[in-house]
């Protein structure tokens, strides 16, 4: 049972999800993101059908359209997301892109289409710098408004740093009005980049599936073997409640009702609610 129901969910989560742009996202500590603005309530993962932005403060989130895009946004980091655009308007985020059609967006400074692979982006909105990690496939860096691609191949990591002039960032300009802005580029080899797979976002929601079908069935198991119901009770029970200026047992017997009326006086420890002892529990 377990197993059927932990196949169903997650072919809901691989399809329908992905067809209907349902995003989920799991984070260590949920009091630390807020989506849209708005801060998490406690829940063992989250399903975003609209997801515009993510801010997280001291935790790590990690967000994704299954068998689309997968975002790990940092701690201390804000993304935006509009229409298959990732914009990192601080922080860092790491992006895997299973298909073609997300654009990245850094605000005033890059602007292009990544091809499926894997990228980490950092920005400093503050200094103006940005930190580019190429760690699977070629991916065509792009400044703003500017028609040179830098082809830059995996294992890659590209600095760049606004220029200033007066505490204001320097542009280029172009023709028919166009600007730039006037950057400086530090290109470094990564030894061993590091791709994380996709199970990296999957697992814990997994996990949680399969943590609340041994619940419900535990559950069902526990309720399969009461006879009696309001309160549960196996066969024999007992159940005592106050009614009055007395303390009435109740028996459960083999049809599943609460049978034999048994009236005792008064007793400070019967309780008011129905609450299922043993059947001598007030003779001792």
């Amino acid at each position: 049972m377990i197993r059927c129901l932990v196949m169903v969910f997650l072919l809901a989560l691989s399809t329908s999800r992905a067809e209907t742009g349902v995003w989920t996202l799991t984070t260590p500590n949920y009091r630390q993101v807020k989506v849209n603005g708005v801060s998490l309530k406690k829940a063992a993962f989250w399903d975003l059908p609209q997801m515009s932005q993510i801010q997280t403060a001291n935790t790590d989130a990690l967000v994704f359209l299954p068998e689309q895009f997968y975002l790990k946004v940092f701690k201390n980091s804000h993304i935006r997301w509009d229409e298959n655009a990732v914009y990192v308007v601080s922080g860092k985020v790491y992006v895997k892109a299973l298909g073609s059609g997300v654009t990245i967006h850094v605000p005033s400074l890059f602007k292009f289409s990544m091809k499926p692979g894997d990228l980490a982006i950092d920005h400093d909105p503050e200094s103006k710098s940005v930190t580019f990690e190429v760690l699977s496939k070629t991916q065509p860096i792009q400044i703003d408004s500017d028609d040179r691609i830098l082809t830059t191949v995996e294992g890659t990591q590209l600095t760049f740093q606004a220029e200033f002039v007066d505490g204001e960032m320097a542009y280029d300009f172009l023709l028919n009005d166009r600007k730039i802005p006037k950057l400086r580029m530090e290109k470094n080899q990564i030894i061993k980049p590091i791709v994380l797979d996709t199970t990296i976002w999957t697992a814990f929601v997994k996990k949680a599936i399969a943590d609340k079908a041994k619940q419900v069935k535990k559950t069902v198991k526990d309720n399969s073997k009461y006879i009696c119901k309001s309160p549960n009770g196996i066969l024999n029970a007992c159940f005592f409640v106050r009614e009055g200026t007395s303390c009435l047992r109740y028996t459960c017997n083999l049809s599943g009702e609460w049978t034999q009326k048994t009236i005792f006086s008064n007793n400070d420890l019967c309780p008011k609610a129905k609450t299922v002892k043993d059947c001598e529990w007030l003779g001792r």
